[in-house]
């Protein structure tokens, strides 16, 4: 499972069908965004699981740098510390 917090640009459509081809392919069950999603009707036909805040038709931004290894916020909740494979989310 991906977690993803994209900031403060929700209205983006960060993930679609290419990156959910990717995923699939690496073996990800599934995906949490606090953002936007595009391609529907494909992430429909692959059977991927999307949680998403919302639905874009524009596609994702390349002006700004994004993070790795920070845990995710979204909807005011910020990610707990990994332990093992499983996240948490506290308030």
């Amino acid at each position: 499972m991906l977690v993803v917090d994209v900031g403060d640009e929700r209205e983006l459509g960060y993930w679609g069908e290419v990156l959910t081809t990717a995923a699939e392919a690496r073996g990800l069950a599934g995906l949490v965004i606090d953002g936007c999603v595009r391609d529907t009707a494909a992430l429909a036909a692959h059977a991927f699981p999307v949680f998403s805040t919302g639905v874009a038709l524009p596609g994702a931004t390349k002006n700004r740098v994004g993070a790795v290894g920070v845990p995710p916020s979204w909807a005011g909740w910020r990610s707990a510390p990994a332990t093992g494979s499983w996240r948490t989310a506290t308030g």
